[in-house]
């Protein structure tokens, strides 16, 4: 999943995914510009546990490119990562002016 987001905007962004997410511990992880570049965590809430949705608040300060996301789930002693296979994608674009 890839959404394209013009630099400097902030609002909140929705992931979705297929896990019960109820009594489990979350990380919802970004790797900046790169699938091999530095890692961060995010801070994030879980909005509906029960259908595996999580919101992210973006600040607006994302420089332009791609940015990497996984969320990782600890639940019942198990660590699973979601997407399973790749990862979701904000795509930063230049603004026609700046903020």
């Amino acid at each position: 999943m890839v959404i394209s987001i013009k630099r400097g905007d902030k609002f909140p962004v929705t992931f979705t995914v297929n896990h019960d997410l109820a009594s489990a511990t979350t990380r919802l992880i970004v790797r900046h510009l790169t699938r091999d570049g530095v890692f961060a965590q995010l801070a994030h809430t879980v909005t509906d546990a029960a259908t595996g949705q999580v919101r992210y608040n973006l600040d607006g300060t994302w420089a332009i490119g791609k940015h990497y996301i996984e969320l990782e789930i600890t639940q019942a002693g198990e660590i699973r990562t979601a997407p399973s296979v790749d990862q979701f994608v904000i795509r930063i674009v230049e603004d026609l002016d700046t903020h």
